[in-house]
């Protein structure tokens, strides 16, 4: 169950009173003379999220009221951090503006904070990681049950127990593939090593190497608050992991 608690980089930002969030979008909107409303061409996205958040902080002296304040501004300054409304969630943000203002003889502040989140998701504390293996020549079936409720990037690494010249991963629910077949023996995926393919990186890379060369489709995501159903075919006896973050929009 999920816990309020409102932190900036791990700390917890004392006094808060309101949250509020705008999420808009990015619309190519075009108004066409004489005609009722207006067309939208392409797909709309997302823009970076902004959060406000208010708060009042309260002292027994001017000394303290002024510690509290310190404490605050230095929390709220550390750049590009992870800001938390409950505990099990986190999104990145970063300050885009400060104020506050004293009354009561100097012993209370009510602040405000606005927070730029570029990435506009919202991200699970907890990886979540489902494993398992393909025997060379099979079309495996594999079940990736995803809980947030947006199309979500994963990474897939795969290590070979012989050397391995194909991987194919098909998803149908969203109708998507990708392959990675070795032309050469610059491509082989040897025995004891693992290639990775991250959908969120756009890589595909073996002991560090880029391998991209021999990837082709596209680098699909998860569908996002359903089970994902991928078709694993591989010439060579494999372990796979398939690892991602929940993330919410």
């Amino acid at each position: 169950m999920a816990v309020y608690s409102i932190k900036f980089n791990d700390s917890t930002l004392e006094g808060v009173t309101g949250w509020t969030e705008d999420i808009n979008s990015r619309v190519n909107e075009s108004v066409i003379p004489r005609m009722d409303g207006s067309k939208i061409s392409g797909n709309p996205s997302l823009e970076s999220r902004m959060i406000n958040i208010k708060g009042v902080l309260v002292a027994s002296s001017v000394d303290d009221i002024r510690t509290k304040l310190n404490v605050l501004s230095r929390i709220i300054n550390s750049g590009l951090k992870s800001l938390q409304l409950h505990d099990d969630r986190y999104i990145y943000a970063a300050k885009k503006s400060f104020s506050y203002e004293y009354s009561r003889d100097g012993k209370l502040v009510e602040y405000e904070i606005d927070f730029i989140c570029p990435d506009p998701y919202y991200y699970s504390l907890e990886e979540t990681t489902v494993t398992g293996d393909v025997t060379s020549g099979d079309n495996k079936t594999i079940s990736v049950t995803v809980g947030g409720n947006i199309y979500t990037p994963f990474a897939l690494y795969v290590s070979p127990s012989s050397d391995m010249t194909y991987l194919y991963v098909y998803n149908s629910n969203v109708d998507k593939y990708f392959e990675y077949e070795a032309t050469d023996d610059d491509g082989t995926i040897y025995s004891g090593t693992v290639i990775e393919i991250d959908t969120g990186k756009n890589l595909c890379a073996c002991s560090g190497n880029n391998v991209a060369s021999y990837f082709s489709g596209v680098f699909f995501k998860l569908e996002g608050n359903t089970s994902n159903t991928f078709y694993v075919s591989t010439d060579a006896d494999i372990n796979y992991s398939i690892l991602f973050y929940n993330r919410w929009v």
